[in-house]
């Protein structure tokens, strides 16, 4: 299902993130990382309640692992399905409504009191990655560029949180839209518009792994906005992926 498949990409990354910061004496807690889900049910915390844990305490946790069928295209030009298996902390759920507005005043407050605990404020910057497949059921527009605008004010010394937000397709169709730079990129979408409105402009330590993705000659001259649009699942790890750069920056 479509929720498996997010599921999925999320466990890969945090797999791939903890994997960053292994060295020979163990995991270092080059960062912090809290996991919200949202639906019929409201908000909730998928990982120790929906707080920031570390991420040497996320590697230590005893969590299920998972088979998965993955895809690979060998030299020739062949493919082959494996089965792998995969570390689950946040399992998969997808029920009714979308308060996606409740959701990103939960992950706000999260990273209004990260931001200003002790040791924190020469960090590199909070990066909050909403992941949808609709628009929001509790709250207009307007109201969602509101939280968007007061996620993206929280600050530490070294910059603003960074707001990415994923909208996952539903039906297949569609062109997908990867970091655009330009409004007129998104065509008449109203949805996608408030998107773009909502997301942080991605600094230029970004240009280069974005430009990449997008196919860009010139990445360097563009200020790329942190969003997708009509996202296939499989493509949601390439996204994740970006949003986690800044575990090789902290370094």
């Amino acid at each position: 299902t479509k929720a498996e498949a997010v599921a999925l990409a999320a466990n890969t990354m945090l797999a791939e993130i903890i994997n960053r910061c292994r060295r020979e004496e163990g995991v270092r807690d080059y960062f912090d990382v809290a996991v919200l889900g949202y639906g019929g049910r409201g908000v909730c915390g998928l990982i120790d309640g929906g707080r920031f844990i570390s991420v040497s305490r996320l590697a230590a946790l005893d969590v299920p692992r998972r088979s998965y069928l993955r895809e690979r295209m060998l030299p020739n030009g062949q493919s082959i399905v494996t089965t792998s298996t995969q570390k689950f902390w946040a399992e998969p759920r997808a029920e009714g409504n979308t308060p996606m507005h409740e959701a990103l005043e939960r992950g706000c407050a999260l990273v209004e009191k990260w931001c200003a605990m002790p040791g924190h404020d020469a960090s590199f910057p909070p990066v909050v990655v909403n992941i949808s497949d609709g628009e929001a059921t509790d709250a207009d527009r307007d109201g969602l560029l509101t939280i968007a605008e007061k996620i993206r004010s929280v600050a530490t010394k070294d910059g603003n949180t960074l707001l990415i937000n994923i909208h996952i397709s539903t039906s297949g169709s569609g062109e997908p839209i990867f970091f655009p730079y330009d409004e007129a990129q998104l065509g008449g979408g109203e949805h996608a518009r408030a998107l773009f409105e909502m997301s942080s402009p991605m600094p230029e330590c970004y240009n280069d792994a974005i430009g990449a993705i997008r196919g860009d000659d010139t990445p360097n001259k563009l200020c790329y906005r942190g969003m997708s649009y009509n996202c296939a699942a499989s493509d949601l790890l390439t996204m994740l992926n970006i949003g986690s750069v800044s575990v090789n920056l902290m370094r």
